[in-house]
């Protein structure tokens, strides 16, 4: 290994010896924070390259083998589908949480901390549902 290379990557980080990497080309402060104008990535990413979330959405819209409906209607048909012919608690849950976002949660300073899950939820929808002679959804008892 070169010499300028292991001294940076054993020694101490100072300014003097962050900037002697040979080709690396790291330039740090006494903090070794990068200085202005460097960056620890300086090629970065290639130009064109797409990200994995935009080539799953983009395969998403193509139309389903043997189907007339693309792939992210299937899996929205399927999410579904486990979710209330199933009753996947956990599936309901998501969806939840995706919809209306995770409820308010809130912490007493003092010390005290009480999360109101969505188990609690769907147990006092029972509770309120029983109390009417209505069907509840699966869930008998409060989480703790």
């Amino acid at each position: 290994m070169d010499e300028n290379i292991q001294t940076t990557l054993s020694g101490t980080l100072t300014a003097e010896n962050l900037g002697k990497a040979g080709s690396l080309q790291v330039k740090r402060d006494e903090n070794g924070r990068y200085m202005k104008g460097y960056s620890g990535n300086p090629k970065g990413k290639e130009v064109g390259t797409r990200h994995l979330t935009t080539k799953v959405r983009e395969a998403l819209e193509k139309i389903a083998d043997g189907s007339d409906i693309s792939y992210e209607e299937a899996l929205i048909k399927k999410i579904l589908h486990k979710a209330i012919v199933e009753g996947d608690v956990r599936m309901i849950q998501l969806i939840w949480n995706y919809l209306d976002g995770l409820p308010r949660q809130s912490i007493d300073l003092e010390g005290n901390v009480r999360i109101k899950t969505f188990m609690d939820y769907v147990y006092e929808y029972n509770q309120r549902k029983s109390g009417e002679g209505g069907d509840d959804i699966g869930v008998s008892e409060k989480s703790d």
